[in-house]
């Protein structure tokens, strides 16, 4: 049975289901979580099968992603506003394979137009105003859905992978309980900036995981002009932005102070 899950404030964290993230991991093709504490051995992009229900007779629960030009797009509600037609660009790509129902086999490695559950010859569309490489949106049954780009082996730095520059209102750190409780907000203009600097020039390791460490992990929250929010997972112990981009002290110094050391995060 297939699962369409929830909590797309964490849609790197899918793999392992709704709920709160995991913090551990193997590194099994089929089990590779997406949060551990530690390095895996191996990369692969398994992390696109839930590992709760891929199984010896070839069922598999596909995370809801495509892939274009080597970059794989993972799905997650928007926090923000809905997305409409009126966010819609050019015509980017068509989809070739849905992989839902026909493919069975959990070493399967997607290919270049795959789809989880979009429909063979789906059109998908640029973002206005934003860079394809980074976010795409297509139709899925009677909605928009927005894709962000998670994995690109050619992403060198944080701009690869985030498309921020003078296009961020103000900031939130959000819980990882949750994803959407807030536990401070960045909304100084020029902090905004220079946090957004930060990620866009922080150089890229992507593995299939994102490494916590051992600090408190937070969701970072991007309110952008257009009323969209992107969020990606952040630890503060290991300075790693969802996924892969590795931020200075700096940067985690800015999520201290905005949420002040008096109160104590939410784990």
């Amino acid at each position: 049975m297939r699962k369409f899950c929830g909590l797309s404030l964490l849609f790197a964290l899918m793999v392992m289901g709704c709920g709160r993230p995991p913090t551990t991991a193997t590194t099994d093709d089929v089990t590779t979580s997406v949060v551990a504490t530690k390095t895996p051995t191996s990369v692969s992009d398994s992390f696109l099968i839930t590992p709760a229900t891929s199984n010896a007779i070839g069922v598999i629960d596909w995370v809801n992603f495509i892939k274009f030009n080597d970059i794989t797009y993972v799905a997650g509600d928007n926090p923000g506003r809905t997305l409409t037609e009126a966010d819609l660009g050019p015509e980017f790509a068509k989809v070739r394979s849905k992989l839902a129902d026909t493919v069975g086999d959990p070493s399967y490695r997607s290919q270049n137009s795959d789809a989880a559950f979009l429909e063979a010859g789906t059109p998908v569309f640029a973002i206005k105003g934003y860079a394809p490489n980074v976010m795409l949106a297509a139709h899925l049954q009677d909605r928009l859905v927005l894709y962000q780009a998670d994995t690109n082996p050619a992403a060198k730095r944080g701009g690869d992978l985030l498309d921020l520059d003078g296009k961020v209102t103000f900031i939130s750190i959000n819980s990882m309980q949750d994803g959407t409780t807030e536990q401070g907000t960045i909304k100084d203009p020029d902090r905004v900036a220079k946090l957004v600097r930060l990620i866009l020039q922080a150089p890229v390791s992507q593995t299939p995981i994102v490494q916590l460490g051992d600090g408190p992990g937070f969701v970072i929250a991007f309110h952008l002009i257009n009323g969209l929010v992107l969020t990606r997972v952040y630890g503060t112990g290991s300075g790693e932005l969802q996924r892969g981009i590795m931020l200075p002290q700096a940067f985690a110094d800015e999520v201290v102070l905005a949420i002040g050391t008096h109160r104590t995060p939410v784990p």
